[in-house]
């Protein structure tokens, strides 16, 4: 009997682990299959971008297990960018070397300008991370040896600049940068985000080091931005400043909180569904953004807890049904 019971809670074990995979699965299954089918090179750069954004967009998750929210995600990809087509093209990096160096510089110089306001909180932090980001770029933009206002152009693309092959290098970066940062966040720095998030000052009298967590949180979002503003850079084939202003800020910010700030897959699901109602609605010109718009709108007065919360939604109703009838 000991033995079936403890064969019964092992079964229930692997069940559980497949059903939390199972989001994941779905969404890969997606953005490999969906461009394929519809077998144009304009839905694989599509899903190529899309997929550079959800990288973002999960950094940004990393930011908020501490209670921030920034503005300037936009920004760390632009300097992935904009350090990795400086290495391929003045020093002869090799790919791999580039966007590897250009997500680590992107890392310090997050780390080094967010020490002076590590201490401000709430919508204080928010606006010095926002024209914390302009500043940047607008400090890339200034210098010949970034081209300037034109950006940098004709930078060597990656596989030769062949599309299929970029996409399945891009999911595959998704797939490891996505793990490494569930990894992070369910690991113990991640914990003491959670905590500090919760009560920074009951952490800081248990003797956490607030301002050190809150630092690494942000440099590490910004070397997964990094990495996917360099990848992006290296496979767009040209960098401009104007690219990783505040509109992108905007769309990740958007991606993060209709796929749901509280739940991991919230930027995934996001990312997805949002991307491709942008893309998908460019026959409609200007108006385009405002059916972006609609389902942010939606989604906030329908489902606060953003679409990731969908089957949390569900079964909530389905158990509230069912203790109904028992009664």
């Amino acid at each position: 009997m000991k033995y079936k019971g403890v064969k019964e809670m092992m079964t229930q074990k692997k069940s559980n682990r497949f059903l939390k995979l199972l989001p994941y699965l779905i969404a890969l299954a997606v953005v490999i299959i969906v461009p394929n089918m519809i077998g144009k090179m304009f839905w694989f750069t599509v899903f190529i971008t899309i997929l550079a954004k959800m990288i973002a967009a999960s950094g940004l998750r990393i930011v908020s297990l501490a209670g921030d929210m920034s503005f300037a995600m936009g920004c760390f990809m632009g300097l992935g960018a904009y350090g990795a087509a400086i290495m391929v093209t003045k020093w002869q990096f090799p790919a791999w070397a580039a966007i590897i160096l250009a997500a680590v510089f992107a890392a310090i110089i997050a780390v080094l300008t967010g020490i002076p306001f590590a201490r401000l909180r709430s919508i204080y932090y928010c606006m010095t991370t926002m024209f914390l980001g302009v500043f940047l770029i607008y400090v890339f933009q200034s210098f010949s040896w970034s081209g300037g206002n034109t950006g940098i152009k004709q930078i060597p693309k990656l596989f030769g600049g062949d599309v299929r092959t970029n996409l399945w290098f891009f999911i595959a970066l998704a797939v490891v940068c996505i793990a490494l940062m569930y990894r992070f966040e369910h690991c113990r720095i991640g914990n003491t985000l959670k905590a500090i998030s919760q009560s920074h000052e009951v952490a800081a009298s248990m003797g956490v080091n607030e301002r050190f967590y809150r630092l690494l949180a942000i440099g590490v979002a910004a070397f997964f931005c990094g990495i996917a503003g360099a990848s992006f850079a290296l496979f767009n084939g040209s960098v401009v400043g104007s690219t990783y202003g505040m509109t992108l800020d905007l769309w990740i910010i958007m991606f993060f909180m209709v796929g749901g700030k509280d739940d991991f897959f919230g930027p995934i699901v996001g990312s997805l569904i949002l991307g491709v109602v942008n893309e998908g609605s460019r026959s409609l010109g200007s108006y385009a953004p405002y059916l972006a718009c609609v389902v942010l709108l939606l989604v906030a007065y329908l489902l606060p807890g953003g679409l990731a919360s969908i089957p949390r939604t569900i079964k909530g109703l389905i158990d509230n049904a069912k203790s109904k009838k028992e009664a």
